[in-house]
């Protein structure tokens, strides 16, 4: 529409008042002889200042129109905007008018899904664009009128379009394996549209239906560093975070459960053939001192080895948190693991490990002997956040560990009766 065309600033709106103009749409000052800008009918519709800039827009041909909606000055998209611009469309089309849109209700109600699903709103947004295939991928770019290699600028294979991108570039392919969506990716590849890969994701199960949500928005978050000349984080980092997002809507739903009822979380068992480590810190701000704790445990939920240890001078919870997962690790070396899971109830144990947040802090050369010890003494490894109640072993070894003497030696044998109580607790059926 003609009320949106000049992009001189975030309202991307003409200065030119409407009054009693009968021009709606673009194509209206488009020359059809030419294909070109019709200048004289510019000048004569808008003031000096929009009419020197019409002009200097590229035209492409053989494109319908379409409305955009574009976001305000603080870069947030008003859903009020929108109310409006929908009312309008529908008013036109009962007087019989022209409708720059699909008015039918499936639009309506797509939306409403998008905007009711339970993830942050930028995750909404991908959404959306994506189910109109409006992100600016290398395809879309070309198709536009852009001169550009349209490869894939991350495996470098294939053109980049919704598809590869989204569903069969390797890095995401990896992503659907890892977090168990394998048959949701094949679901999606399928579908004939990418309204209808989006149309599939808001039917599916709450659940899946917000790890696809956020393994999107994920992809297309890494996609964006790349192109930006930044390494690519991979696809451990994008399961890790999917991770991480669900559990925390896992602890904002189990915040509203009241506290006499049993736990909602409880400590998992590994997978057959690995290890358990969890670990923990605790420490006294007013003092600085404090203590590590971790405990390693097997499939089976017997305990492997448990240690806990001192630290003379804290310098930050996060310090803490990388010592005692050092600690962890450093046992599981020592009895021979080769599959291990570690898992910390600090968010920010994970972050330093699946990304480089914290490589220029005050905790980088922690980050990086963590980092290095995974990567050279085992077969497989992963890092993950679990929630407090899960990690109730490692916290009170880690009380101990703040009270004990350093020169005592780090493995706890025999173990206090009050921690096999709970590590008994976290190996029972749930009830």
């Amino acid at each position: 529409m003609v009320g949106s065309l000049a992009p001189k600033d975030s309202t991307r709106k003409p200065i030119t008042p409407r009054h009693g103009s009968l021009l709606r749409e673009v194509v209206e000052l488009i020359n059809p002889l030419t294909g070109f800008w019709d200048d004289q009918l510019v000048r004569d519709t808008f003031l000096e200042e929009d009419a020197n800039l019409i002009p200097s827009l590229p035209l492409h041909g053989g494109m319908s129109n379409r409305a955009a909606w574009h976001f305000d000055a603080k870069g947030a998209f008003s859903v009020n905007a929108y109310k409006v611009f929908r009312h309008d469309q529908l008013r036109s089309s009962r007087r019989g008018g022209a409708s720059s849109s699909n008015t039918d209700p499936a639009h309506d109600s797509l939306w409403k899904k998008i905007w009711e699903t339970d993830c942050a709103k930028k995750s909404k947004h991908i959404l959306w664009r994506l189910c109109y295939n409006r992100h600016p991928l290398r395809v879309n770019l070309k198709r536009r009128g852009v001169v550009l290699d349209t490869r894939c600028p991350i495996c470098q294979r294939f053109d980049e379009d919704g598809a590869h991108h989204f569903l069969k570039c390797k890095l995401m392919e990896n992503v659907w394996c890892q977090l168990g969506l394998t048959r949701e990716r094949y679901i999606l590849l399928a579908q004939p549209s990418a309204r209808d890969v989006i149309e599939a994701v808001m039917k599916m199960k709450v659940e899946l239906k917000l790890k696809c949500c956020f393994a999107l928005w994920l992809c297309w978050a890494d996609r964006n560093r790349v192109r930006e000349g930044e390494q690519c984080r991979g696809p451990a980092w994008i399961v890790q975070g999917v991770l991480v997002r669900m559990a925390e809507k896992d602890r904002q739903k189990s915040a509203v459960v009241s506290v006499g009822l049993s736990r909602s979380h409880r400590w998992e068992k590994p997978a057959a053939g690995h290890v358990k480590v969890n670990c923990d810190a605790a420490f006294e701000p007013g003092t600085g001192i404090g203590g590590w704790g971790c405990v390693l445990r097997d499939q089976d939920g017997a305990v492997v080895m448990a240690c806990r240890g001192r630290i003379e001078a804290f310098l930050n919870p996060l310090q803490g948190e990388l010592i005692a997962c050092i600690q962890g690790i450093q046992a599981a070396i020592e009895v021979g693991v080769g599959h291990v899971v570690v898992e910390s109830d600090a968010v920010a144990v994970v972050q330093a490990v699946y990304s480089s947040a914290y490589d220029l802090s005050a905790v980088t050369d922690l980050v990086a002997e963590l980092r290095s010890l995974l990567s050279m003494n085992f077969i497989s490894w992963v890092v993950q956040q679990s929630p407090r109640s899960c990690n109730r072993v490692a916290h009170e070894l880690a009380s101990l560990g703040s009270m004990s003497d350093p020169a005592m030696a780090p493995v706890l044998v025999p173990i206090q009766a009050h921690i096999m109580y709970l590590i008994a607790d976290d190996s029972a059926p749930s009830k």
